[in-house]
């Protein structure tokens, strides 16, 4: 992938996040995304606000996955406000979800937060020479 490739993929991701905020999604739904090495990791944490954006509390302890453990991996910290996604597997896509429940009282209200992340080759280590067969010269 070229740095105009990969550029260009965060654009669209951007603008993909802006139609996400403003479509008609079900209610407490917002999907972004995020490209990482096969050789890297990063944290996510959640941020519970309401519809006025200020800080809210959340019930109970959410709960994080990821939908191909086989690419992404997520482990989430004690109190399940953050968690570490390491890239595990071959290259290709994942979404890792984060379920919390909105109503403080004995009902529940479930929000679900996602980002996909694509899991690309990190940087070349090695330089391998590869020879063809071996023709007669003319």
């Amino acid at each position: 992938m070229t740095l105009y490739d990969f550029i260009l993929k965060a654009i669209k991701a951007a603008f993909q996040f802006a139609l996400n905020a403003l479509s008609n999604q079900p209610k407490g739904i917002l999907t972004m995304s995020l490209i990482i090495a096969d050789d890297q990791q990063v944290g996510l944490s959640i941020a519970p606000k309401d519809k006025k954006g200020n800080a809210a509390k959340i019930d109970g302890i959410p709960v994080w996955e990821s939908s191909d453990s086989a690419i992404l991996e997520v482990t989430a910290s004690a109190e399940s406000l953050s968690a570490t996604v390491v890239a595990v597997g071959p290259l290709g896509t994942a979404q890792i979800s984060c379920r919390a429940d909105a109503d403080l009282g004995a009902g529940v209200v479930e929000l679900i937060g996602t980002l996909d992340i694509e899991v690309i080759g990190g940087q070349a280590t090695t330089l391998g020479i590869i020879a063809g067969s071996p023709v007669p010269q003319p």
